[in-house]
């Protein structure tokens, strides 16, 4: 079903669109970056950006766990997220 629907719009913004064909052609570039390895957790600290998409998918692609972090967030609350998160293991 995908296949048919490559040219649709998957993410839009105020300055971009990117169709389905080229969401997972992004997924896959950053797929390539040194990410993390399998098993390993990731903090994405960012803002609201398609790279933000493109790294949480490639991170899953990856077998990846992710934890996203409003990049609003103030240290004391970065802190305890990492804290957080090491009690998942």
């Amino acid at each position: 079903m995908l296949q048919r629907n490559l040219n649709k719009v998957a993410l839009a913004g105020n300055d971009f669109i990117y169709s389905y064909a080229r969401l997972l052609e992004q997924i896959d570039y950053y797929s390539l970056k040194p990410v993390g390895k399998s098993g390993q957790k990731v903090l994405i600290f960012s803002e609201n950006l398609p790279e933000w998409i493109f790294t949480l998918y490639a991170s899953w692609q990856d077998k990846v766990t992710v934890i996203p972090v409003d990049h609003m967030s103030g240290a004391d609350e970065l802190a305890n997220i990492i804290s957080d998160s090491d009690e998942l293991e």
